[in-house]
């Protein structure tokens, strides 16, 4: 699945692997690209907004060059002179409406930039869902090898993430403090925590 979202200063697109996502981001910058599982995204998403810093300067350089020619002008009673005063806040202009409002969600490899318009509810509920699949897979069996206490303390991590719900966190504590009354048996649990 691939989804690109575009905005006059910025694109980014995104496409979904099984086990990655891919994001690339162009703008006046470059290319950045980012390859991250899933799991490793975190969703605490913080936000921003991206204004294109080209157009200041070309807006202060262009005050200072009109300037220049306003008094080039009233020095040799050219009328024309003081209209270079007006690019500057032209640019100026452009900068402040040209812009785009991004959320930046945090990984282990980099921020992910979205761009929040139309296509961001559906990437984010798509990132969720296969985050939340990825993090089952890695996390959501319940290793009787493991200490129970640290057993215990990742499938609270695992509710406070809204992986697994209430009863479930519940039943998995039940089956980790059950296992540790068995000495020397392995339990098996016929249904593991998944959601």
């Amino acid at each position: 699945m691939r989804i690109v979202q575009k905005s006059p200063l910025l694109s980014t697109s995104f496409v979904f692997e099984a086990e990655n996502l891919i994001c690339v981001r162009k703008d006046w910058h470059g290319v950045q690209r980012l390859e991250v599982p899933y799991g490793s995204i975190r969703m605490e998403p913080g936000s921003g907004l991206e204004q294109n810093a080209a157009l200041f300067a070309c807006a202060v350089a262009l005050f200072f060059w009109g300037l220049v020619q306003a008094a080039h002008a009233l020095l040799h009673a050219d009328p024309y002179g003081p209209l270079f005063l007006l690019a500057a806040p032209a640019c100026l202009a452009a900068h402040a409406l040209i812009r785009a409002e991004v959320i930046y969600l945090p990984s282990d490899a980099g921020e992910i930039s979205l761009l929040r318009d139309g296509r961001y509810d559906t990437l984010m509920e798509e990132i969720n869902k296969r985050r939340k699949k990825q993090l089952l897979e890695w996390y959501g069996d319940i290793d009787f090898g493991n200490d129970p206490e640290e057993e215990i303390r990742k499938f609270h991590w695992l509710h406070s993430e809204h992986l697994i719900s209430e009863d479930q966190l519940r039943r998995t504590i039940a089956i980790i403090r059950d296992a540790e009354t068995v000495d020397g048996e392995e339990y098996s649990d016929p249904t593991p925590p998944h959601q």
